[in-house]
């Protein structure tokens, strides 16, 4: 639109013109005075304008007519939102911070708008300095999986995310390896596991071992009393029908008796019963074996089967024996009489037959772990002074070494290996307390009792505390041949 001076110059023009022709007595026509279009609005493009921060945008405006002609009209350009972006005498808009401003374009009093997006500057996208994996090495068992998982950091040590990762196994016949890091342990032996993510690697050494073999027997506390339970090392589990009252079960060489503890009360007398009962492994033919007054626990078979080590006294309440009775029930022998004033505990026969080791709890105020020969002749102690409340011994396979549980170690009640003779012990150390170890026949492996959320619960492992396995609730394993 024209302004009201401009409008007043050109009617003046006009009758000036008219008064000289007059003047003049010229009969010519007077020419039409063009009137400049008033501007109807001002168009601005691009019309969804959008930069970063710190980038720029040239604006264009043009004024146009009612009738969309475009008219050559001086721009004022305005950002009404300066500390999003700004707009130069040119028209060219920098963005300043992340937002939405608006930006005006006016000529002769009329504007013309655009929103201009400013996003913010993405900080530079960091390259993967390093991979960091969630182990350093693994023991697997045949058939077992695992996740191992993989972090990707910057240089920082912040995590990235998203990054694309390689996986792969230098022998992928003795483990599978997914994509996102799952194994699968498929035959004994090792291999290096590698992931890679843009440039950078880490690795760790996958070993996979046998599983255990056989099977293995325990004892389970549940609120129905005290039962016998075997769990083949495949998986399943098979209640022993053998009471309620059973517990320290051991199995025949040959696996197929199990002899175990009894205690109950005389329902005739109401004294409490502490005997040896054997039954068949299918949970048949029980047989009553010991029937002496004191207590009797803690069996053990001879490796011939003929004969039955067991803990036992005279009455209850007097110091325990550590007894020997033939699997007829027709001989008891005390073997350790003239060890008044202590109390034996866990006889274990050598593989040979021809010793026995057990745990004694005498007058120094501890117990220790000793050998003698099958007849109760020639004791030896093998725990050292610093191996205070040794427990639950069991001979290895080879007859060279012996295990037990001593209260002495490095992370609680950790399991202990010593030569039979004694001398430089090994311990297992593992958190918590381990307690009646028990080595498997061919010596590959240690059941033991563990804790889980302070429930018993029957463990496996390596001799050297690697490969870790829970079994099942229980307690007082004895292992059971294939």
């Amino acid at each position: 639109m024209l302004s009201n001076r401009a409008n007043h110059r050109t009617v003046a023009l006009a009758i000036a013109f008219a008064v000289l022709a007059a003047a003049c007595g010229d009969s010519a026509p007077i020419p039409p005075v063009a009137v400049p279009a008033p501007v109807h609005a001002v168009v601005l493009t691009p019309a969804m304008p959008s930069i970063r921060v710190g980038e720029g945008v040239q604006l264009t405006a043009t004024p146009r007519d009612a009738q969309g002609r475009q008219l050559h009209r001086p721009v004022a350009w305005q950002s009404l939102a300066p500390h999003i972006a700004t707009v130069s005498e040119s028209g060219v808009a920098t963005g300043v911070g992340a937002g939405q401003a608006t930006i005006a374009a006016t000529s002769d009093g009329v504007t013309g708008e655009v929103q201009l997006v400013v996003a913010a500057v993405e900080p530079p996208v960091p390259p993967v300095a390093r991979v960091v994996l969630s182990d350093g090495s693994l023991d697997l068992e045949l058939g077992e999986e695992y996740q191992v998982v993989a972090r990707t950091e910057a240089a920082d040590g912040s995590l990235l995310i998203g990054r694309e990762q390689y996986w792969g196994a230098s022998r992928p016949e003795v483990v599978q390896v997914a994509g996102n890091g799952q194994l699968r342990a498929l035959a004994p032996g090792s291999t290096v596991i590698t992931v890679s993510s843009e440039g950078r690697s880490a690795q760790l050494t996958a070993t996979v071992h046998p599983r255990p073999t056989g099977a293995l027997v325990f004892d389970r506390v549940s609120e129905s009393g005290n039962e016998i339970f075997v769990r083949a090392l495949d998986g399943t589990l098979t209640r022993i029908n053998a009471g309620n009252v059973s517990r320290h079960p051991t199995p025949s060489p040959d696996g197929r008796r199990i002899a175990f503890a009894v205690t109950q009360r005389d329902l005739t007398t109401g004294e409490m019963l502490y005997d040896l009962f054997i039954v068949d492994r299918n949970g048949m033919n029980i047989r009553h074996l010991t029937k002496m007054a004191g207590v009797e626990t803690d069996p053990a078979w001879s490796p011939d089967g003929t004969k039955l080590a067991f803990v036992g006294s005279a009455t209850v309440g007097d110091p325990y024996d550590i007894f020997v009775v033939d699997v007829d029930g027709s001989t008891v022998v005390n073997l350790t009489a003239d060890m008044p004033y202590s109390y034996e505990q866990a006889p274990a026969w050598s593989p040979d037959g021809s010793r026995i080791a057990f745990s004694s709890f005498g007058l120094i105020g501890t117990s220790h772990i000793y050998v003698m020969n099958a007849d109760g002749s020639s004791r030896m102690r093998v725990s050292d002074d610093k191996m205070r409340h040794s427990l639950h011994p069991t001979w290895s396979p080879d007859g060279q070494h012996i295990a037990f549980s001593s209260l002495n170690g490095p992370t609680g009640q950790d399991i202990v290996i010593v030569p039979r003779s004694g001398g430089a012990a090994t311990y297992i150390a593992i958190p918590g307390h381990q307690l009646d170890p028990v080595w498997s026949p061919d010596g590959a492996h240690l059941a033991f009792t563990g804790y889980v959320a302070e429930v018993q619960h029957v463990f496996t492992m390596r001799p050297n505390g690697r490969v870790i396995r829970q079994r099942a609730a229980g307690r007082n394993p004895a292992w059971i041949r294939p």
